[in-house]
């Protein structure tokens, strides 16, 4: 659950600062999947929220697999997904606030 809550506060930095950048201009988006939710912060939170929850749950079922290298790395998708947001808060902070 802190995962979660580390991977879903993480989306949300990075969300909003995206869209903030995006309102003040000038701004491109580099991910597909959130590239037409761009001004429809209701869909990105809806997506990001969809996003954290498949994270959660391909930890859980590697966490239960009867593989013991795959129970050991349970905490990896969300991880990764946590990555993700890091970076893209970073990069649209760095890059974009005026």
């Amino acid at each position: 659950m802190a995962l979660t809550a580390i991977d879903v506060t993480a989306k949300t930095m990075d969300y909003r600062q995206t869209q903030r950048d995006f309102e003040l201009g000038g701004f491109h988006e580099h991910n597909p999947m959130l590239r037409p939710m761009l001004g429809h912060p209701v869909a990105m939170y809806a997506y990001g929220a969809a996003y954290a929850i498949g994270a959660l749950w391909v930890g859980h079922k590697m966490r239960t697999s009867r593989f013991g290298v795959v129970r050991k790395l349970w905490w990896l998708p969300q991880a990764y997904s946590i990555e993700q947001n890091v970076y893209g808060y970073a990069y649209t902070r760095a890059r974009y606030t005026h």
